[in-house]
C-alpha cells in the first residue's frame, strides 16, 4: 500500500471515529426520582439541576419525577423536558416555570397536593392524565401555560381560593374540571379549544367561584355546571360547541351575564333541572335555540339580546314561575318564546319581533301573566293549541297588556271601560287571541318607560303610576338627570322627578306611587322609599309612610312636590354602577380605618353606618359580589 493511500486511509478512520464519538457524546440525563430536599440539596447530586440559593435551574432533560421538598423555591426547567411530573405535595410558595413537561399519559404533569401559594407558569404541559392537579390545595396561581393531549388539562378537587388564568388547554378530553371546589376559585382569561367533552366543569362547587373572560370552542359542552349554585359566569366567549352553557340540577344564586354564545349547535344556554338563576345581558346568536329551560323553576331571564337563533327562549316540559323580562327576541327561525306545559310564568317588558311566532302556547300552558311585550311583525303572534288553557294578557287598567303590530282598534276613549272621553295609550277595543284569551288593554305603541310631560287635572290627591305613569292632580312630571345629591347609600330606581300641581297645596299633602313590581323581588318592593327634597334645609327628607307590596303602592307624605325621588337601598355599590364588582370591594378597602369627620372617611364604604369603615363593611360589600341593581 502506498503512502498516499494510507495517509487516506487514517484520515477516513480519524473522521469516522469523531463522528462516532460525537454522537455517543450526550447532555447529562437523570434517571430516577430527583427530590429537591428540605436542605435545599438536590438528590442525586448528578441530577442536570443547578441550585442558587432558592432557584434549581435546568441544565439538561430529565426522564424522571422531581419532587419538591422545599417550600419558597423557584424551579426553572429553561426551556428542557421533564419526562414525568412534578410533585409539590404539601408545598408552599413553589414556582414551577419554563418547563417542557411530558408525562406519557401515566402522570400528573404537576401535582399540588396540600399545597398553597405556588405559582405554576409558562410550562409546556402534553400527554398527561391530569395537566395540573390540585388536590386540597388553596391560594395557587396556574397561568399562561400550554397543556394539550391529555385526560384533564387543569383538575380541581376540594381546592379553593385559586387563579387559573391565561392558560392555552386545547385537544384534552377534559379542559378545566372542578369537583367539590368551592369558595373563590377564579378561571379568567383562558383560551380553551377543541377539549373532547367540556371547555370548564364544576361538579359540586360553590360559593363564588368566577368564571370570566374565557374563549371556549369546540367542545361538547362549553361550560357546565353539576350540582353547583352561587356561581358567576360572566364574560366569556363560548363559540361553536354542542352546548354553549348547560347546568344541571343546580340551585340557587348562579348568575350568568355578559357572555357572547354564539353557533353553539344544539343551544346557548340551558336550565336543566336547576332554579334561582339569573341569566342577564347575556349577546346569543345563531345557536339552536337561544336559552331553554328543562324542569327549572324561579329563573329570572332578562335583558338578552337573543338574535337568529333557530328558537328563542323556550321553557320544556314543566318550567314554572320563572320570570323572563326586558329581552330582545328577534329574527329566531322558530318560536320568539315557547311555553311548553310551563305555568305561573312572568313574561314582561320584552321586544319579541320578527320570529316566525311570537309566543307559542303548545300544550297545557295557564296562569302565565303576559304584559307589556311588544309583539311586532312575528309570522304568528301567538299560537295556542289548547285554546281552553287561560293565560292573563294585560295587567289591568291603567296599567295595560301588550303592544300588537297588527291591532287595528282606536285610542278615542280612557278609563277602566275605555268609555269616557280621551286618549291614553290603550285601544278602545280588547286584542283577541282565541275565545279564552284576550288582551283587554292592549298599548297603542310599543311599551317603553313613560311620564315625561304628562298632563291631566288637578285633584286634591296625587298619584303616580310608576312604569306606565297615571297622574291626577299634576300638571307635568318630568323625569331629569340633575337634581340634589343623593343620599349616601342610596341610589335612584329611577331619576328624580319634578312635579307641578294647579292646586293649591297649602298644607300637608299625600303623594301615592304606585310601581311596577315585574322587575322586583320582595325585598325591594320592601325596601322602597318616598324621599323629598326639603329647599328650606337643604336636604333629603324620607316621607314614607307604608308601602304596599300587595297593591304595588308606597306611599308618602311632604309640603312641598319638587322634586321628589323614589330610591330603594342599595349599599353594596359603592360607585353607584348598579353592579357589585372587584372595583367596590377595592374602594371600601382603601378607606379601611377610616372614622367619620376624618379626611379619609367616605359614607358610601359604611355599610353598617357605624361611622366606621371596618373589615365587616368591607365584607359585607364583598358577600354581594356579581349582583345587580
Amino acid at each position: 500500500m502506498s503512502k498516499r493511500a494510507l495517509s487516506g486511509l487514517v484520515i477516513v478512520v480519524l473522521i469516522i471515529s469523531t463522528i462516532v464519538f460525537a454522537f455517543k457524546i450526550q447532555p447529562a440525563r437523570a434517571e430516577g426520582t430527583v427530590y429537591i430536599r428540605a436542605d435545599g440539596s438536590v438528590d442525586p447530586p448528578t441530577a442536570p439541576i443547578q441550585p442558587n440559593g432558592s432557584i434549581y435551574t435546568f441544565t439538561s432533560d430529565i426522564s424522571d419525577s422531581i419532587v419538591v421538598q422545599r417550600n419558597n423555591v423557584i424551579i426553572d426547567g429553561n426551556g428542557y423536558t421533564l419526562q414525568s411530573t412534578v410533585d409539590l405535595s404539601l408545598r408552599t410558595n413553589v414556582t414551577v416555570q419554563n418547563t417542557q413537561i411530558n408525562a406519557y399519559a401515566l402522570y400528573y404533569g404537576v401535582l399540588l397536593n396540600y399545597s398553597s401559594g405556588n405559582s405554576i407558569s409558562g410550562n409546556n404541559i402534553t400527554n398527561s392524565m391530569d395537566g395540573i392537579r390540585l388536590n386540597h390545595s388553596s391560594g395557587n396561581s396556574i397561568s399562561r401555560n400550554n397543556i394539550t393531549n391529555g385526560l384533564y388539562g387543569i383538575r380541581l378537587d376540594y381546592s379553593f381560593d385559586n387563579i387559573i388564568s391565561g392558560n392555552n388547554i386545547t385537544n384534552n378530553v377534559y379542559g378545566i374540571g372542578l369537583a367539590s371546589s368551592s369558595d373563590n376559585n377564579d378561571i379568567s382569561g383562558n383560551n380553551i379549544t377543541a377539549n373532547i367533552e367540556y371547555g370548564i366543569s364544576l361538579y359540586y362547587s360553590s360559593l363564588d367561584n368566577s368564571i370570566s373572560g374565557n374563549n371556549i370552542t369546540n367542545s361538547m359542552d362549553g361550560i357546565r355546571l353539576n350540582h353547583s349554585f352561587d356561581n358567576i359566569i360572566s364574560g366569556n366567549n363560548i363559540t361553536n360547541n354542542r352546548y354553549g352553557i348547560w347546568l344541571e340540577d343546580s340551585y340557587s344564586y348562579n348568575s350568568i351575564y355578559g357572555n357572547n354564545i354564539t353557533a353553539n349547535n344544539h343551544g346557548g344556554i340551558t336550565l336543566y333541572g336547576s332554579s334561582n338563576t339569573t341569566v342577564s345581558k347575556n349577546n346569543i346568536t345563531n345557536n339552536g335555540y337561544g336559552i331553554r329551560l328543562d324542569h327549572s323553576f324561579d329563573n329570572i331571564i332578562s335583558g338578552n339580546d337573543i338574535t337568529n337563533n333557530w328558537a328563542g327562549i323556550e321553557l320544556e316540559s314543566g318550567s314554572p314561575y320563572n320570570s323572563i323580562y326586558g329581552n330582545n327576541i328577534t329574527a329566531n327561525m322558530g318560536d320568539g318564546i315557547m311555553l311548553k306545559g310551563s305555568i305561573g310564568n312572568t313574561i314582561s317588558g320584552n321586544s319579541i319581533a320578527r320570529n316566525w311566532c311570537g309566543i307559542n302556547l303548545p300544550y297545557l300552558e295557564r296562569d302565565n301573566v303576559i304584559y307589556r311585550n311588544s309583539l311586532v311583525e312575528n309570522g304568528v303572534q301567538v299560537s295556542y293549541t289548547l285554546c281552553f288553557a287561560v293565560n292573563i294578557w294585560d295587567k289591568g287598567y291603567p296599567s295595560g297588556g301588550n303592544y300588537w303590530s297588527d291591532y287595528d282598534g282606536n285610542d278615542s276613549y280612557c278609563g277602566p271601560d275605555q268609555n269616557e272621553p280621551g286618549s291614553d295609550g290603550i285601544g278602545d277595543t280588547q286584542y283577541a287571541i282565541n275565545e279564552n284569551n284576550s288582551d283587554h288593554y292592549p298599548l297603542m305603541g310599543p311599551w317603553t318607560v313613560q311620564g315625561e310631560n304628562s298632563t291631566v287635572s288637578p285633584s286634591s290627591n296625587i298619584t303616580i303610576t310608576f312604569g306606565n305613569v297615571t297622574l291626577e292632580g299634576v300638571t307635568s312630571v318630568n323625569k331629569t338627570q340633575t337634581g340634589p345629591t343623593v343620599p349616601p347609600r342610596l341610589r335612584l330606581a329611577e331619576q328624580y322627578y319634578d312635579i307641578k300641581t294647579t292646586a293649591d297645596y297649602s298644607g300637608m299633602v299625600k303623594l301615592a306611587i304606585k310601581y311596577d313590581d315585574a322587575n322586583m323581588t320582595l325585598e325591594e318592593e320592601q325596601a322602597l322609599q318616598l324621599w323629598h327634597w326639603n329647599s328650606t334645609t337643604n336636604e333629603w327628607e324620607d316621607t314614607t309612610t307604608s308601602v304596599d307590596t300587595e297593591s304595588n303602592v308606597v306611599y308618602g307624605e311632604t309640603t312641598s312636590l319638587s322634586p321628589f325621588a323614589i330610591v330603594k337601598p342599595f349599599p353594596y355599590d359603592v360607585n353607584g354602577d348598579r353592579y357589585v364588582g372587584i372595583d367596590d370591594i377595592f374602594e371600601a378597602a382603601s378607606h379601611f380605618g377610616a372614622e367619620s369627620g376624618q379626611p379619609n372617611y367616605e359614607p358610601l364604604c359604611d355599610i353598617n353606618n357605624d361611622g366606621y369603615i371596618g373589615i365587616d363593611d368591607i365584607f359585607a360589600v364583598a358577600q354581594h359580589f356579581g349582583q345587580e341593581y
